[in-house]
């Protein structure tokens, strides 16, 4: 394994399982710009943000073990500590506020993938790297995903139904019930 964590375009960062990474040519934007936008990010953009998760992402949150109330808070467009919005494409390159390009982490998660991105890109203008990208709107690591369910009550569910057709899943991979 290279020292980055991972070894080729499609593999999962190591200790982030589901998040494979795509190769990604990275060029530094201007200060002035990434400035812009991540003013608009702390303004605006990540407080609609999390009322569109509470109100289009319902499904994904209820999957990672966000209660009910914690999605209301969502709604209210507040956070709920221990989680991040991610840029999957950076800010200091060519990504943008879109929703399309954010995504909700628990920290330790959000730690780990900057551990494995950042050091590609320090000191550099212009890279070609594996960038971690983060399936749907909502990232919890599946341990901590299972922790946050077992005190709601849930249950994960990785049987196969009798039929023999595979289980229905989540955004994580891993099917729940109540």
């Amino acid at each position: 394994m290279s020292k980055y964590q991972y070894e080729e375009p499609g593999q999962d960062v190591r200790g982030l399982p589901g998040i494979p990474t795509e190769d990604f040519l990275y060029e530094r934007r201007s200060k002035v710009e990434h400035d812009r936008l991540r003013q608009a990010f702390s303004k605006g953009v990540k407080r609609e943000f999390r009322r569109y998760l509470a109100e289009e992402c319902r499904d994904e949150l209820q999957a990672a073990g966000f209660s009910d109330g914690e999605i209301e808070t969502f709604a209210s467009g507040k956070s709920v500590k221990g989680f991040n919005i991610h840029h999957v494409h950076p800010l200091d390159d060519s990504g943008t506020n879109d929703f399309s390009n954010l995504v909700l982490m628990d920290m330790w998660s959000h730690s780990q993938l900057h551990r494995t991105l950042d050091p590609l890109l320090v000191n550099r203008r212009s890279a070609e790297v594996p960038l971690p990208v983060p399936p749907g709107h909502v990232y919890v690591h599946p341990s901590i995903a299972r922790e946050r369910l077992d005190a709601l009550g849930m249950t994960l569910e990785t049987v196969v139904p009798s039929d023999g057709a595979p289980a229905e899943e989540d955004a994580m991979g891993m099917g729940y019930s109540r």
